[in-house]
């Protein structure tokens, strides 16, 4: 088995952060880093080498066929290179977390290293066919160049990375209260840039950086932040208020024009804690409500459908259409599918495609010889393979299992809702299978029943809560993020 480091994809022209909205006329005049080369377009009609990852042309409507899809499966990472047909993700399962490759541009794939550990790894690419895999949360990270797999450091834990376009060692990460720091020789050493927002939160998700200048970045936890000058400065972010607890959990740049941001964020969740996505037309200096949860779009077989938002949902922005955002919602919480929903905020026009028997969709990429071509990270489950008809059809005899906030730091709520009186048992294991904990043993009466779970005392990543309530087994993921 090959030995390679990892890198994630944030690619970047040397440019100002700009304040006045570009058009897209002119963001397309502009070089843009990892531009196709020779990339070409995959002619295949089925996947090889892994249930993981497939492609659609048709934005969700139509997926290539792919080897069956059973057990646990989280695919986070996935990114096209800047070599010709190449590209890198990652899968966590039971057995730990595999880097994948694949040279064909995504018709055939390979595993190129399992790693020892079960981390949920972003990946982001830099230049000259290199990538680095990093985990939110944690200050392990690695560096993938050729065939060389390095693991490396970081002074303190991740919440966002970005790489020069110019130089794949000149690299920048995201810590805690903002806090910038910068490296030079790949990761292997650091040194602090600027200061911190001074924020007073000890809530963080996430650090975005401007694709076309990373010394502006956004940093979103309980209220949001923004600088212009590799965080010599911050400023907040308007609507977001750390009075109201306004909770940020991502950020998502358009590609082609830097101006438009996107940001999943929980508005007011003291009171009444609206889940939502706004959008920025000026590179992330204010923000407005673009969508709501709850908002609906007929799919492709005539069946409406609702969106209905994770902490941190799957989120894309469209190569050339820099108005267009894709977000996802799965069966893990819906037992309905996964719905890809399409918002265009030019014409403020959502439509969905929806995709059956499929748990989720963890990443998405898009080939960079046509945005057409949509790389999707698939997600299962499915302990025992269940089909999400079978799922369906015993939905009203299941015990409903809600989860909040999810990432959650340090303690998770667990809601049980039964329909009839049962034993019910709640245990949290790890990924490797060990139980770190049980969250009620007990024969519970018909209702609503609430419960918590402390995670203080355990590393970020992923746990898993394995629900057993009469004869109906659940396993749901925790995200765990300090």
């Amino acid at each position: 088995m090959k030995a390679i480091t990892i890198t994630v994809v944030a690619m970047f022209s040397v440019a100002l952060c700009l304040t006045a909205l570009a058009t897209d006329t002119e963001s397309l005049e502009r070089k843009k880093p990892g531009e196709p080369g020779e990339w070409s377009v995959p002619d295949c009609n089925r996947i090889a080498g892994t249930p993981a990852f497939t492609f659609t042309k048709d934005e969700g409507l139509t997926l290539t066929e792919s080897p069956a899809l059973r057990g646990l499966v989280y695919s986070y990472g996935l990114v096209a290179l800047d070599e010709a047909n190449v590209l890198l993700a990652s899968t966590l399962t039971n057995s730990g977390t595999s880097i994948l490759r694949s040279d064909n541009a995504g018709c055939r794939w390979s595993e190129i290293i399992e790693l020892p550990v079960g981390e949920l790894l972003l990946l982001t690419a830099a230049p000259g066919g290199m990538a680095y895999g990093w985990s939110r949360g944690r200050t392990r990270f690695y560096r993938i160049e050729g065939e060389t797999f390095t693991s490396l450091a970081a002074p303190k834990y991740i919440y966002g990375l970005a790489v020069d376009p110019e130089d794949a060692l000149h690299i920048r990460v995201g810590t805690y209260d903002c806090q910038l720091y910068e490296s030079f020789d790949g990761g292997e050493s650091f040194s602090l840039l600027g200061g911190p927002a001074g924020s007073s939160s000890t809530i963080f998700f996430t650090v975005e950086f401007d694709p076309s200048n990373f010394d502006c970045a956004l940093c979103g936890g309980k209220g949001a932040w923004r600088t212009e000058d590799a965080g010599s400065s911050w400023t907040n972010i308007p609507p977001f208020d750390t009075e109201d607890i306004d909770l940020v959990y991502l950020f998502e740049f358009s590609p082609d024009n830097p101006q438009r941001v996107w940001a999943r964020s929980n508005l007011e969740t003291m009171g009444d804690n609206i889940r939502s996505i706004l959008t920025s037309s000026d590179g992330g200096a204010t923000f407005s409500m673009a969508l709501a949860q709850g908002v609906q779009a007929v799919d492709q077989y005539d069946s409406l459908r609702t969106l209905i938002l994770t902490n941190q949902p799957t989120m894309a922005a469209r190569p050339g259409a820099s108005d267009v955002l894709y977000v996802t919602c799965g069966s893990y919480f819906q037992n309905v599918g996964t719905s890809i929903f399409r918002y265009d905020a030019r014409d403020d026009l959502l439509t969905v495609a929806h995709i059956n028997g499929l748990d989720g969709i963890d990443a998405i990429a898009f080939n960079p010889a046509d945005a057409n071509v949509m790389y999707l990270g698939l997600e299962s489950e499915r302990m025992g393979g269940a089909t999400a008809a079978s799922e369906s059809s015993t939905a009203d005899r299941s015990v409903k299992v809600t989860l909040w906030p999810n990432p959650f730091n340090p303690e998770a709520n667990i809601a049980l809702n039964l329909p009839q009186a049962a034993h019910v048992k709640v245990d949290v294991y790890n990924l490797v299978g060990q139980k770190v904990g049980t969250v009620v043993d007990a024969n519970l009466s018909a209702g609503e029943h609430t419960y918590s779970w402390d995670g203080s005392k355990f590393a970020s990543g992923i746990y898993l809560l394995h629900v057993q309530a009469g004869q109906d087994t659940q396993i749901k993921k925790l995200v765990l993020l300090k």
